[in-house]
């Protein structure tokens, strides 16, 4: 079978993604995939690849959030066939092979996006279960650590990091790359121009709950200050969302962040206001001195007085209150059990 065949059918299956909607026409399309890489591997594998490519970048790329997620849990089950009955000492697998597990993390970022947990859980189960061949989960986690520290790649390692520490003790990777997964979570999440959705920090979990004072200190608080300072609207969202996944005490940073929080919360803008209201939160939760709380409680008094300009937005005002006086880790109550 020539080469213009196999590439014709490569082609038709990849039409099939968002047509074959049964069970038994998509088990047809995988046992197709299987047949055709053990049969004509090279070519298979080179036209397969160009296959998933144009799926990213047309057929998925005009879907709301929860059919992408579907069909991208399809398209994915598809990468995971070619790389697990591909040839690893075949050349055209090796430079194919990279593509491959690039589209995978695009892929199980569409999947996130959607926030359809039975569809997110089907997604892990398939890294999952490949990953079990430790081969393929060493491949996949050096590979990617020499893609740029896009939004894809990151939650892909991270996920990666959950497996390993899922199934082994040692917590090699975790050891061995921390500082790796830092360099690569500063510049691809907190230096981000475009603000991270929720779940992509929330993949970063795994890294987050894991970071030590030191950790912050040396790696987050200089670049989160920086960022906040020149785009607050959209570091201070971002900035929130970590605050809620670590385990330290952030007393000690409470003036630095503070202050920028504070400003933002009687600016023009209602997303950023909003936004600096939650981190102001997530900041208070996270302080263990009186003098951090009662730096925090002051700066809102000050704003609620009028010191650097009246909030006169009444819906406002009462946000700002109830950040004091709310039953549950409101301001007032820390303090006053301090």
């Amino acid at each position: 079978m020539n080469e213009s065949i196999i590439k014709g059918i490569c082609k038709v299956i990849g039409t099939t993604l968002t047509k074959y909607k049964d069970s038994a026409s998509q088990l047809l399309v995988r046992n197709l995939i299987v047949d055709i890489i053990k049969q004509h591997h090279d070519v298979a594998i080179i036209h397969m690849t160009t296959v998933i490519k144009t799926i990213l970048s047309k057929e998925l790329s005009k879907l709301p959030p929860q059919k992408c997620a579907k069909f991208s849990l399809i398209a994915l089950g598809w990468t995971d066939l070619i790389i697990r009955n591909g040839t690893s000492n075949s050349n055209v697998y090796k430079t194919e092979y990279p593509k491959l597990v690039e589209y995978q993390s695009i892929l199980y970022q569409h999947i996130l996006l959607s926030c359809n947990i039975r569809i997110v859980e089907m997604a892990e189960k398939i890294f999952f279960d490949s990953w079990l061949n430790s081969y393929i989960f060493d491949m996949c986690f050096s590979t990617m650590l020499t893609k740029e520290p896009a939004h894809s790649v990151i939650i892909l390692i991270m996920l990666l990091i959950r497996f390993e520490r899922r199934h082994s003790d040692n917590k090699e990777y975790d050891i061995k790359y921390k500082s790796k997964l830092l360099e690569y979570f500063v510049k691809g999440v907190i230096t981000s121009k475009i603000k991270p959705h929720n779940s992509v920090i929330n993949a970063c979990r795994p890294l987050l709950i894991d970071l030590s004072q030191e950790d912050f200190k040396e790696n987050l608080f200089p670049v989160l200050l920086k960022s906040i300072l020149r785009s607050p609207e959209v570091a201070i969202y971002t900035m929130g969302n970590i605050i809620h996944h670590i385990n330290i005490d952030l007393s000690e940073y409470t003036s630095s962040f503070g202050k920028v929080i504070l400003q933002n919360l009687y600016c023009k803008d209602d997303v950023t206001r909003k936004e600096s209201l939650e981190t102001l939160k997530e900041l208070s939760q996270k302080c263990t001195t009186i003098e951090s709380v009662e730096y925090l409680l002051r700066g809102i008094f000050d704003i609620l007085n009028g010191v650097n300009g009246k909030v006169t937005v009444t819906e406002y005002r009462i946000n700002l209150i109830q950040v004091c006086i709310n039953e549950n880790n409101s301001l007032l109550s820390l303090y006053v059990f301090m």
